[in-house]
């Protein structure tokens, strides 16, 4: 074997070892006829070859020998390396290259990943304490269990109290510990105020447990049967009374709570069912004005959607494009949502200007041009992309058409761009 051969099969080997240690780190690409596939950085290329860098080294190909080669851009290098760390889980070290992606490139696609990253973070976090939290609730639920079957109940009564501590909020625990304490409660004050107090804490978590409601009414009907006179009876009365207030109060703040979230249809939903528990009783008479009030924020809510369903159809109408190309002076300051496809995009000083074609409901592109002057950089958006754009329309600018017509387009200022594949946006796309 010559020294010419036996340097060559070293080259390969070296280059194989480089490319393994790369790992995902962003770069360009070079695919030789050869099977092999080069990543490192492109110097230089002319018609005759390629040179290519990797690590300290560079290497030149004849254009011969290579199929394609792709050169990749500093934003794209990095999003590769940063969506590598985060596709195996480290959301530090990938936070830190977006960032410092974005302060190097301004590329807006950094921004949405920032904020992806750091919410993986904060539900990792969660979800480390929620496994503590469960692993030490287990442990407890285990020796009551344990304690249960030796019949030291009031040691195995603690344990699943330690566990109520540690998880207040464990629906299946006060479960638990009311049907400990319902026996008990019958006879003795004391086990009484714990019953009485579980079945608060588990009715404020859920109004509408069933398990809860079933064993309050046994509750009632024991206290009843052993109530000896009859100010017990009344005791047991305005108890029944006042829990059935709680209950319904409850709905209703967390039906305000919805209409805040600006969730009307489970707003909705939990304000009929608080209406079915109070029926037809004369009692509770502000709750009931409190659950009308969010039944008319929900019809409201319904006629300001069907209203604002008309006005999209009517504004990324071909006719509504025609009567304003028609007389754009007339139409000045109109709010718009419109679809189009980039003829031309100039990004200068982070402000975009676009001339598109307008794109309606069916996906037709038609011949007329609008422009867009968007205050910001559309990343992502090149020519002959779809977009949807939301702004107003400011007045209209003459241009030249493709056949030497001069012609008067509409100039929308936009609030937003969105590069989209859609025929159609939904509204919530843009206001929520």
């Amino acid at each position: 074997m010559n020294s010419s051969r036996l340097h060559y099969i070293y080259l390969i080997v070296f280059l194989s070892v480089i490319l393994c240690l790369k790992g995902c780190v962003g770069a360009d690409t070079i695919h030789l006829k050869d099977g092999r596939t080069l990543e490192g950085k492109v110097i230089s290329s002319n018609e005759e070859q390629v040179s290519i860098a990797i690590g300290s080294l560079s290497f030149k190909f004849q254009r011969d020998d290579i199929i394609s080669f792709q050169i990749d851009s500093e934003a794209d290098a990095i999003l590769k390396n940063a969506d590598a760390l985060t596709s195996g889980g480290l959301f530090k070290e990938a936070l830190e290259r977006y960032e410092q992606g974005y302060e190097q490139t301004g590329d807006v696609r950094f921004k949405k990943r920032i904020e992806n990253v750091r919410k993986k973070t904060v539900e990792k976090q969660k979800e480390k304490e929620r496994q503590r939290v469960l692993s030490k609730v287990n442990s407890h639920l285990a020796n009551y269990y344990k304690l249960k079957d030796q019949c030291r109940i009031e040691e195995a009564l603690d344990e699943l109290e330690l566990a109520s501590r540690i998880d207040p909020t464990n629906i299946g625990i006060l479960e638990l510990m009311l049907c400990e304490y319902l026996d008990r409660a019958i006879y003795d004050s004391s086990a009484e105020s714990s019953f009485l107090d579980t079945l608060h804490a588990l009715t404020d978590l859920d109004p509408e447990n069933s398990f809860a409601e079933s064993l309050a009414n046994l509750y009632n009907r024991r206290r009843y049967s052993v109530a000896a006179d009859a100010d017990r009876r009344k005791k047991l009365a305005v108890f029944i009374k006042e829990r059935r207030r709680k209950q319904v109060k409850a709905m209703v703040d967390r039906g305000w709570s919805y209409v805040n979230q600006g969730d009307y249809k489970s707003a909705y939903s939990l304000a009929q069912r608080a209406r079915k528990i109070i029926g037809s009783s004369k009692e509770l008479r502000d709750l009931k004005a409190e659950i009308l009030h969010i039944e008319e924020k929900y019809y409201a809510k319904l006629e300001e959607q069907r209203e604002r369903r008309l006005w999209l159809e009517k504004v990324q109408s071909l006719r509504f494009y025609r009567e304003v190309e028609k007389n754009p002076g007339k139409f000045v300051g109109t709010e718009i949502i419109w679809r189009g496809q980039v003829l031309e995009i100039k990004e200068e000083q982070n402000q975009t200007f676009i001339q598109a074609h307008f794109v309606d409901t069916e996906v037709h592109w038609e011949d007329d041009c609008f422009f867009v002057y968007y205050n910001g950089v559309c990343g992502g958006l090149i020519k002959e992309d779809l977009f949807t754009v939301r702004g107003k329309i400011v007045g209209e600018i003459p241009y030249e058409s493709q056949a030497g017509f001069r012609l008067e387009g509409i100039i929308v200022e936009a609030n937003q761009v969105v590069p989209s594949l859609l025929p159609t946006l939904s509204e919530s796309y843009f206001f929520n």
